[in-house]
């Protein structure tokens, strides 16, 4: 999973993101890469997802990195078998 920290003013927003390739989850773009060059070469699926999650917060409360926790503990499974279940090409 990959952090980043967006600011405006006081403002800010904890976003969460990761890549789901080929029934892979990882967080390195260059993973990602890796993935769809081996599904290339074998004829295989090619399709994926960039999943993103984010909660907003202000500069002088901690970040809300339990909430987001428990947000992909409970969607995270509806997420991948949706993601499963989406038409794919050839």
């Amino acid at each position: 999973m990959r952090e980043s920290v967006l600011a405006h003013g006081s403002e800010r927003l904890l976003v969460w993101r990761y890549y789901r390739q080929g029934g892979v989850a990882t967080a390195e773009p260059i993973l990602v890469k890796l993935l769809l060059a081996q599904a290339k070469l074998l004829g295989m699926r090619q399709d994926g997802a960039e999943i993103l999650v984010f909660a907003s917060y202000d500069e002088l409360a901690p970040p809300p990195r339990a909430a987001l926790h428990a947000f992909l503990q409970a969607a995270l499974p509806a997420i991948h078998q949706r993601l499963q279940e989406l038409p794919h090409g050839p």
